[in-house]
């Protein structure tokens, strides 16, 4: 197979200054099994136009660096391969009339017109370095909530493995120890290994508010609006009539199959 134009692109090594801490691989992306600098992959390319002579290659890159920063190449790296058979076809019909200006400086036949303009700068994280630990592990807590098996039934708690977060505080180039330190001065409760979470947090009334309703020992909802006289029009916080786990007949437009 010997296509007419065959495009590589891999990230610049080089820039990864800009992107410390690394990870745990050594480079910016856990699936990453290698990053080259320009030169290493210049060589690669230029290897294979040696091998296949047919081909001719040309560099670009993806994502500028910062004005101050200009040496050390783009984020992405691009090759692109074009075979030399293809190189010297005349077009059918000229893309652009042959009249068009090409230099775009003050004197120049300006055909084009800038109409708008977006400029993404660096972002500088200015958290320090004990909030960046606790939004991520705030993050990773709220995540692992809704994982069933770090569920206690018996408890009623979250249990989750402390070294479940460590590769993440890893990431932003913090340790385990820290990682304790911050949960502790957070009053976020750790035992054995164990981040130690209560089953509904401050934002889960809701949910708090249905399991007061509910009687563990006799298997029934308690309906805080129902009487003696049998007035129920008034109906408490749980909502619906007060139902047995055999009772089939809710009073609710949910439908649990």
């Amino acid at each position: 197979m010997q296509p007419k134009l065959a495009i590589f692109s891999t990230p610049n090594s080089e820039f990864n200054v800009l992107f410390e801490p690394l990870l745990a691989n050594g480079f910016r992306h856990d699936d990453h099994k290698f990053e080259w600098k320009r030169s290493e992959f210049e060589d690669w390319a230029l290897n294979i136009c040696q091998q296949y002579p047919n081909y001719k290659v040309a560099f670009m890159g993806v994502g500028d660096a910062p004005p101050d920063r200009k040496d050390i190449g783009n984020v992405t790296q691009m090759a692109i391969f074009a075979r030399c058979d293809l190189l010297d076809l005349s077009l059918h019909n000229e893309l652009l009339p042959s009249k068009v200006a090409v230099d775009f400086g003050p004197e120049a036949d300006i055909r084009y017109k800038e109409i708008f303009t977006v400029d993404f700068p660096v972002y500088i994280d200015e958290r320090s370095k004990n909030q960046k630990i606790l939004d991520e592990a705030r993050y990773q807590i709220s995540r692992c909530r809704r994982i069933d098996r770090y569920f206690n039934c018996d408890l009623r708690i979250y249990k989750v493995p402390l070294i479940v977060l460590r590769d993440y505080i890893e990431n932003i180039g913090a340790t385990m120890p820290e990682l304790l330190a911050v949960l502790k001065e957070n009053d976020i409760e750790v035992k054995e290994e164990y981040i130690i979470l209560p089953e509904y947090d401050e934002d889960d009334f809701s949910y708090r508010q249905y399991d007061d309703c509910y009687d563990k020992e006799l298997g029934v909802w308690n309906d805080a609006g129902y009487d003696e006289t049998g007035n129920d029009d008034e109906r408490g916080a749980c909502g619906g009539y007060s139902h047995t786990k055999g009772d089939t007949n809710y009073d609710s437009e949910e439908n649990w199959d």
